[in-house]
């Protein structure tokens, strides 16, 4: 699954229950990290090693990194 997880494989959970109230709207956030090492082909892969030692290159939010750092 880890793998999967760092080729890009993502889901969202709803949670839902008959006694909520409605909402005004409903937002998603994806949290993503990326372990990257560059290969022999000169290409980016997923880098293992990183994955166990849960070292990412790269955390991002909805496919950008950094982008809730500071404040707007």
């Amino acid at each position: 699954m880890l793998h999967h997880i760092g080729n890009g494989m993502y889901g969202a959970i709803v949670v839902s229950t008959p006694d909520l109230k409605p909402v005004a709207k409903e937002y998603v956030l994806v949290q993503s990290e990326f372990y990257v090492t560059q290969g022999q082909d000169g290409l980016f892969h997923s880098d293992g090693n990183k994955m166990n030692a849960v070292t990412p290159d790269y955390v991002v939010f909805n496919g950008y990194a950094n982008q809730y750092r500071t404040r707007r």
